[in-house]
C-alpha cells in the first residue's frame, strides 16, 4: 500500500511538473508577448527571467520525476529486496515493457524541449518548445487505461485523455506565470494579461468539460460506478475542485481583474494575486487526484457499493396506475424551476416566485417519491460469472439442498416447508424475478428477506454458502426461469443470455460464448446416433457450434465443438427439458450474446435448409434487443 502511495506521488509530481513546463511555454507564446512588449525594459527583463527559470526548473523537475518513477516502477515489478536487485531491474524494465517504453520516450521529449526553448528569447523556439512538452504529455495517456481498452473505448479515451491533458496544461500550467506576470506589472497591465488569458482558459474549460465527460461514460458508467466506488469518489473529488477552480476563474475574470483598473487598483491587484495562488494550490491537488485515479481500477470493472437505503428508479413511469402521477410531479418540478428562472430574470418578482416554486415542490413531493425504490448495498452488483454453464449447473447442484424445502423441487414455492411459513416463498418461476437485479438477489440470498414486521422470513446464506456459491445460485435460478417459460409458451418473454462455454473449431482455434461479437452463432445439441440432429447448413455470417455430452468428438469443417457435459446440460435448462430430450435441438444467439431462437425436431420452419436459418437470422436483425434489456447479465465484447 505505501509503494504504491509513493508510485502515485511520484506519478502526480511529474505530472505537474510536465504541465507546468507546457503551461509557461504556452503562456510566454501565446498570452503575455503583447503586454510584455508594452510594459517596457526593465519590467519585460525580469518577468522573461522568471518564466524562464520556471520553465527550466519545471523540466528539471519532471525529467528528475520521470527518473525516481522508473526506479520506483522497477523496484515494484521486480519486488525488490535490495539496492542492487533495483539497479538490476532498471534497464530491463526501460526496454523490455510498455511503461518503460513510454517513459523513456516522454523523458526524450523533455529534454529535446529543454534544448528547444534554450533561453527563451525567440517566439518560435518557445513554440517548438511547447509542442513537444505537449506531444510528451500526451504519450502519458499510453499508459493510463486509455491504453487498456479495446475498440472503440480505446479511441475515444486517448483522444479524451490527450485532450484533457493538454487542456489542463493550458489552464493550470499557467497559472504560476500568469501570478508572475500580474505580480510583477502594473495593475492596468496585469489587468489586461488576465483578460489575455482568459479566453484560453475558457477554451480549456469547454476541453475539460468534454473530455471529462466522455472519459467518465466509459471508465465510471453512472451513478452507482460514481459514489459507490472509490475510482468513482476520488472522480467526484477532482470534480469539486474543478467547479472551485471554475468559480476562482470567473472571479479572476469578472471581479478583480475589472477592478485592478479602478481607483482601488492595488488592492484588487492583491486579491486577484491571492485567487490565482489559490487556484494553483487547488490545481495541484486536482492533479494528484488525477494521478490517484490512475493507480485506481475503472469503476465499470468494480461492483459498485450503493450507500444510500433508496435509489432512484423509473420503473413506476411506465405503471398504469401511478405513472400519471409522477409524470405530473416531474412537470410540476419544471414549472417551479422556469418560475425561479422568471424571478432570477425579473428581481422584483424572486420572493414571490420562490414562495411558489416551493409549494409546488412540497406538493409533489409525494408524488416524486415513487421515482425511488428500496435499495440495498449490493443492488448495482451484477453477476462475475458471465452466465457461465458451469456456474448454472453448480446451482442446479445447490438448489435442491439448500432452497427446494421451501421454495419446491421446481421453484414455484411449494416445497414441504411452505406451508408452515408466515408468508409464502417466493415463486421462481414468475415472470416478475426478472424484474430483480443481480444485485437484489445477491443481498437477500446473502442476508435473507425481512417480513412485515421485520423478522426474516428467508434465511441468509452468507456463513453456509461462499460468494460463487451464491452467484451459481442466482445463475441457476434465472436458466430455470427461462427454461419453464420454454417450456410453457415456447419462447422466452424476457430477454436471456446465451449460457457461457468454450469450443474447439476446426481451424484449430478456441472459442467462447461471450467472444463472437462479429457472427452469430448456432448451437446444435448433437446425438451421434440420430444422424438427423447433425444437419447443418452454412452460412457466413454464422459459427455453428456442436454440443457433444461426451468428449472425444472432433468439430467437423466449419465447424466447433464443445464436447462439455455442463455445458449440454445448462441448456437443456434453459429450453425446459430433461438433458436426454436435448438432442436434436438448435439455438440462435444474436450478436450481442442473447438467446434469441429454439427450434427441435418437428418444430415448423426448420433451420435443416439455408432458406429457413437465414429467415430466421433475418427475423432477428430485424427486432434487435437492448444491451441493458436486462437487469441481470448483459455480456459485452
Amino acid at each position: 500500500m505505501d509503494a504504491e502511495l509513493g508510485l502515485t506521488g511520484v506519478r502526480g509530481v511529474q505530472i505537474a511538473a510536465s504541465l507546468s513546463a507546457f503551461g509557461v511555454a504556452v503562456f510566454w507564446s501565446v498570452v503575455v508577448p503583447p503586454v510584455l512588449q508594452a510594459a517596457g525594459g526593465a519590467t519585460r527583463d525580469h518577468i522573461e527571467a522568471s518564466l524562464q527559470r520556471l520553465f527550466r526548473a519545471s523540466l528539471a523537475v519532471a525529467i528528475a520525476a520521470a527518473l525516481i518513477w522508473l526506479v520506483a516502477q522497477a523496484a515494484f515489478m521486480a519486488e525488490a529486496e535490495s539496492l542492487g536487485d533495483v539497479a538490476a531491474a532498471v534497464w530491463p524494465v526501460l526496454t523490455a515493457t510498455h511503461f518503460g517504453h513510454v517513459l523513456g520516450a516522454r523523458l526524450l521529449l523533455l529534454m529535446l524541449s529543454a534544448l528547444a526553448f534554450g533561453d527563451g528569447s525567440k517566439g518560435g523556439r518557445r513554440l517548438l518548445a511547447a509542442l513537444l512538452a505537449g506531444v510528451a504529455l500526451t504519450l502519458h495517456t499510453w499508459s493510463t487505461h486509455a491504453a487498456a481498452a479495446e475498440g472503440i473505448d480505446h479511441v475515444i479515451l486517448l483522444g479524451a485523455e490527450s485532450l484533457h491533458l493538454l487542456a489542463a496544461g493550458a489552464w493550470l500550467g499557467s497559472l504560476a506565470p500568469l501570478l508572475m506576470a500580474v505580480s510583477a506589472l502594473e495593475p492596468d497591465q496585469g489587468a489586461r494579461a488576465a483578460r489575455r488569458f482568459s479566453p484560453l482558459g475558457m477554451l480549456c474549460v469547454a476541453v475539460l468539460a468534454g473530455a471529462a465527460l466522455g472519459q467518465s461514460w466509459i471508465l465510471i458508467g453512472g451513478l452507482p460506478g460514481l459514489i459507490g466506488t472509490d475510482y468513482g469518489r476520488v472522480a467526484l473529488v477532482k470534480l469539486t475542485l474543478l467547479l472551485v477552480l471554475l468559480a476562482l476563474a470567473i472571479a479572476n475574470r469578472f471581479r478583480y481583474a475589472p477592478a485592478m483598473r479602478g481607483p482601488a487598483s492595488a488592492d484588487a491587484k492583491r486579491r486577484l494575486r491571492r485567487s490565482i495562488a489559490v487556484e494553483t494550490a487547488v490545481g495541484l491537488i486536482a492533479v494528484l487526484a488525477a494521478s490517484l485515479l490512475a493507480n485506481l481500477p475503472p469503476a465499470v470493472h468494480q461492483q459498485p457499493v450503493w450507500p444510500f437505503t433508496w435509489r432512484p428508479s423509473l420503473e413506476n413511469l411506465s405503471d398504469p396506475d401511478v405513472g400519471p402521477e409522477v409524470l405530473g410531479g416531474l412537470f410540476a418540478v419544471g414549472g417551479a424551476a422556469l418560475l425561479i428562472c422568471v424571478g432570477l430574470i425579473w428581481r422584483t418578482a424572486l420572493v414571490f416566485a420562490l414562495a411558489i416554486a416551493s409549494v409546488i415542490v412540497i406538493w409533489v413531493t409525494p408524488d416524486l417519491a415513487l421515482l425511488f425504490v428500496q435499495a440495498y448495498p449490493t443492488s448495482f452488483f451484477q453477476s462475475p460469472t458471465g452466465f457461465a454453464a458451469a456456474t448454472i449447473v453448480r446451482g442446479a447442484e445447490l438448489f435442491p439442498s439448500h432452497c427446494a424445502a421451501c421454495h419446491g423441487a421446481s421453484g414455484k414455492g411449494d416445497g414441504p416447508a411452505a406451508k408452515s411459513l408466515p408468508i409464502p416463498p417466493a415463486d421462481l418461476t414468475a415472470h416478475h424475478l426478472w424484474a430483480h437485479s443481480d444485485g437484489e438477489l445477491f443481498w437477500w440470498l446473502s442476508h435473507g428477506m425481512e417480513g412485515p414486521r421485520g423478522d426474516l422470513v428467508m434465511p441468509g446464506f452468507a456463513d453456509t454458502l461462499s460468494e460463487n456459491d451464491r452467484w451459481a445460485l442466482i445463475d441457476y435460478v434465472r436458466a430455470h426461469n427461462a427454461g419453464t417459460a420454454m417450456a410453457a409458451a415456447g419462447q422466452w418473454p424476457h430477454p436471456v443470455p446465451a449460457p457461457d462455454f468454450s469450443a474447439h473449431c476446426s481451424n484449430g482455434r478456441t472459442v467462447a460464448m461471450a467472444g463472437l461479437g462479429d457472427k452469430f452463432a448456432r448451437i446444435m445439441a448433437r446425438d451421434r446416433q440420430d444422424a438427423t440432429s447433425a444437419v447443418a447448413p452454412s452460412a457466413p455470417d454464422v459459427i455453428t457450434i456442436t454440443l457433444e455430452r461426451d468428449s472425444g468428438a472432433d468439430p467437423t469443417a466449419e465447424s466447433c465443438v464443445a464436447a462439455d457435459a455442463a455445458a449440454w446440460a445448462a441448456y437443456a435448462i434453459v429450453s425446459g427439458v430433461e438433458p436426454d430430450a436435448l438432442a436434436g435441438t438448435q439455438f440462435l444467439v444474436d450478436l450481442k450474446g442473447w438467446l434469441r431462437a429454439r427450434w427441435r425436431p418437428g418444430d415448423p420452419a426448420g433451420w435443416t435448409d439455408l432458406r429457413g436459418l437465414q429467415a430466421a437470422i433475418e427475423n432477428i436483425r430485424m427486432h434487435p434487443i437492448a444491451a441493458n434489456a436486462s437487469p441481470g447479465h448483459v455480456r459485452h465484447h
